[in-house]
C-alpha cells in the first residue's frame, strides 16, 4: 500500500477525522485531503508529528510494513551528514530526494547507530 492508503486506514482505525488531524498537525483540512488523494505528501516535520500522534513508524505510514527491515552495515556505513546535506539541497548532477526519502534514510541510519551500540 502507499502513503495515502495507509494514512486513510490509520485514520479510520483511530476514528480521526480530516478536521481533527488537520488541527493536530496545524494544517488545513484541504492539505489532509491532498495527502489522502495522493496529490502530495507531507514534509519531514509533519510526517514526524503524524508518527508520534498515531504511534507508528514512518516506515509504516510510507509502506505499510509493520516489521522492521533488515539493514546491514553495508547499506548504511557510507552515509554521512554530508550525504544528507547533498540529498536535501541537491548537487546539480542528480535528482533531489523527496522529504520522505530523506526522512526514511535518516531513520535507517539512526536505527543502525542505535543497534550498533
Amino acid at each position: 500500500m502507499d502513503f495515502s492508503q495507509n494514512l486513510c486506514n490509520i485514520m479510520k482505525v483511530h476514528g480521526i477525522s480530516k478536521a481533527k488531524l488537520a488541527r493536530q498537525l496545524g494544517v488545513s483540512p484541504s492539505t489532509i485531503t491532498n495527502w489522502l488523494e495522493g496529490r502530495c505528501k507531507p514534509g519531514i516535520e509533519k510526517m514526524r508529528e503524524m508518527c508520534k500522534f498515531f504511534q507508528v513508524t514512518a516506515d509504516y505510514l510510507l509502506t505499510g510494513r509493520t516489521e522492521p527491515a533488515n539493514y546491514s552495515a553495508e547499506t548504511t556505513h557510507s552515509l554521512t551528514p554530508q550525504s544528507f546535506s547533498m540529498a536535501e539541497t541537491g548537487n546539480g548532477a542528480k535528482p533531489q530526494l523527496t522529504a520522505n526519502e530523506i526522512y526514511s534514510i535518516k531513520e535507517m541510519v539512526q536505527k543502525y547507530e542505535k543497534d550498533k551500540k
